[in-house]
């Protein structure tokens, strides 16, 4: 009996050309609840007990190559833009403008996003109303 893979991870996979992975947890971007699991997922190198008597062996480039490959940084824009387009629209302030920045570089565990006031105005905005806590926390990710 196979366990069934998460959506984002076999697509992943399949464009990184890595080892089969099933079962575990991907989703999310940047810094929100999700980045511990996105963590473990660079932490869990070696065998991983997946319970009835399922297993996978996996290595730190095959990880490294999941986390930053175009599906899963794809995944994580998707959902960073998500949120840059919920605060721009749930901002108060006038002329508040919020943007998107990707960081994915290869000397990091993951690929991660940022949404982030753009200029001053959007600063007052989530100092004076948590604009991108608000936006945050109304984006519902896998």
């Amino acid at each position: 009996m196979a366990v069934a893979a998460v959506p984002l991870i076999e697509a992943v996979v399949g464009e990184a050309g890595a080892a089969s992975v099933e079962g575990g947890a991907l989703a999310a971007a940047g810094e929100t609840a999700s980045t511990s699991r996105l963590g473990q997922v660079a932490d869990m190198a070696g065998d991983v007990d997946l319970g009835d008597g399922h297993s996978m062996t996996i290595s730190p480039e095959q990880i490294h190559q999941l986390l930053h490959s175009p599906g899963a940084v794809a995944k994580i824009m998707e959902v960073a833009n998500h949120v840059c387009a919920l605060a721009n629209t749930m901002a108060i302030t006038r002329e508040a403008e919020y943007a998107v920045v990707l960081q994915n570089r290869n000397d990091t565990k993951r690929a991660r996003a940022t949404v982030y006031a753009k200029n001053f105005y959007a600063v007052v905005d989530d100092a004076h109303h948590s604009t991108l806590l608000k936006a945050a926390a109304n984006t519902h990710t896998d």
